[in-house]
C-alpha cells in the first residue's frame, strides 16, 4: 500500500461530503422557490434539511473509517496480524513513528468523537469539523512510511 492512496483516500472522502452537502442545500433553495416539487416528488422540507445536517456525521465516520483502515493495513501486513483497538494502534504507532504527543492526543479524541457517532454511549469532549479533523489524520498518517 502506498501512503499517498491513504491521504488521497480521506481526500476523496472529504470531495465527496462536500458534493453531497453541495447537492442537498441547491436542492433544497430550489425547492424553496418551487415548493410544487416538494408535492410533486413527495418530499419534506424538514427531512431535506435534517439531511443535510447529517451528513457531516455519515462522512465523518467514514472519513475515520478510512484513516483507521490505513492504520489496519498497516499493523497486518507489517506488525502483527492481530486485531487490536483502534486505541492501542495508534498508541504503538505513535510510538514507533514519533508522532509527536498532541497529535496522538488530538487524533485519539477524534476517535472518540467518532465513536460517539457511532455509539452515542458518552458524552464527547470536542465535536469536529471534517475539514479539521482531515488535516490532524493526515499529519499522523504522514509519520507511516511512503509504502509498505
Amino acid at each position: 500500500m502506498k501512503l499517498l492512496d491513504c491521504h488521497n483516500a480521506i481526500k476523496q472522502v472529504k470531495s465527496n461530503y462536500q458534493t453531497a452537502l453541495q447537492t442537498v442545500n441547491v436542492l433544497i433553495g430550489i425547492v424553496v422557490e418551487l415548493p410544487q416539487l416538494l408535492y410533486n416528488h413527495n418530499l419534506d422540507l424538514t427531512e431535506m434539511r435534517s439531511l443535510a445536517l447529517n451528513l457531516h456525521d455519515v462522512y465523518f465516520v467514514r472519513m475515520f473509517a478510512s484513516f483507521e483502515s490505513s492504520l489496519r493495513h498497516y499493523w497486518r501486513t507489517k506488525l502483527r496480524d492481530t486485531k487490536p483497538l483502534t486505541q492501542q494502534i495508534l498508541s504503538s504507532l505513535a510510538g514507533r513513528f514519533g508522532v509527536p504527543q498532541d497529535t496522538l492526543d488530538i487524533v485519539q479524541e477524534i476517535r472518540e468523537f467518532r465513536n460517539y457517532l457511532i455509539h452515542e454511549e458518552h458524552e464527547i469532549k470536542k465535536r469536529f469539523t471534517i475539514e479539521e479533523a482531515s488535516k490532524h489524520l493526515n499529519t499522523f498518517l504522514a509519520r507511516l512510511p511512503i509504502e509498505w
